[in-house]
């Protein structure tokens, strides 16, 4: 019986094992990246496989409402011959009732990749578009929680912004919430009934950025991108 009892309980942690293992590795379309135990291991290819390419366009997935471009990032990209040094999966459509990745209960509804010529993860940026100031304030404190005060500085682009840093043994974290006024978005209410347009009450809220990159790749990429949502990981 005793023997039974040690197997069978061999047997669970090698049931636990691959099921941890696996759900690293199942495709965002059918999962959620859990962001927290974050394994920088996990194959690109799995997180994006091959049936999740647009079938119209040249180097776009589509994940659930996310679309992503891939490109090749190169030293001086105003030179076609310039040497390439990294890869970067840009979103450019989302849609924020999605739940792609998340960290402990907090929920992101998009993202962001970079990953190296060889396809191994070096940052995932993981972008929660709408959020009120006290969800924004309450993931700080879950992180500083958990790993210590966070470094606080100051970037810029077009406006100033804050930057939470965390430098753990393996991996750097950061987090930028960006508040958006919604001064630049047109909202429009459409009456069916009535057949009538109208504007639509415009949302003040944050757009909440998460970046959990390796460390041995942080030197590299933090403050060295030029477009998008990663240049604010300064």
């Amino acid at each position: 019986m005793q023997f039974s009892l040690k197997k069978n309980a061999l047997a669970f942690f090698v049931l636990v094992l691959m099921t941890n293992c696996y759900g690293q590795k199942r495709s965002l379309s059918d999962t959620i990246l859990e962001l927290e135990n974050l394994d920088f291991t996990t194959p690109i290819s799995a997180l994006i496989p091959e049936e999740t390419k647009d079938t119209a366009y040249v180097d776009m997935y589509n994940v659930k409402n996310t679309s992503l471009q891939r490109f090749i990032t190169k030293e001086n990209e105003y030179y076609d011959d310039a040497k390439p040094i990294w890869i970067e999966y840009r979103q450019f459509q989302s849609r924020s009732s999605d739940e792609l990745a998340k960290f402990d209960d907090v929920t992101f509804n998009t993202f962001n990749m970079v990953v190296t010529l060889q396809e191994e993860m070096m940052l995932f940026n993981a972008i929660a578009e709408d959020l009120d100031k006290e969800e924004s304030d309450a993931f700080i404190e879950l992180l500083n929680k958990k790993y210590g005060p966070a470094e606080k500085t100051e970037g810029e682009f077009l406006n100033p912004f804050e930057i939470y840093t965390w430098k753990l043994e393996d991996r750097v974290l950061k987090y930028v919430p960006l508040y958006d006024d919604e001064h630049n978005t047109l909202k429009i209410v459409i009456d069916k009934e009535n057949d009538t347009l109208e504007a639509g009450e415009k949302t003040p809220h944050y757009r909440g950025l998460f970046y959990v990159i390796e460390a041995k790749y942080s030197d590299k990429v933090i403050g060295n991108f030029h477009t998008g949502d990663l240049l604010y990981c300064q």
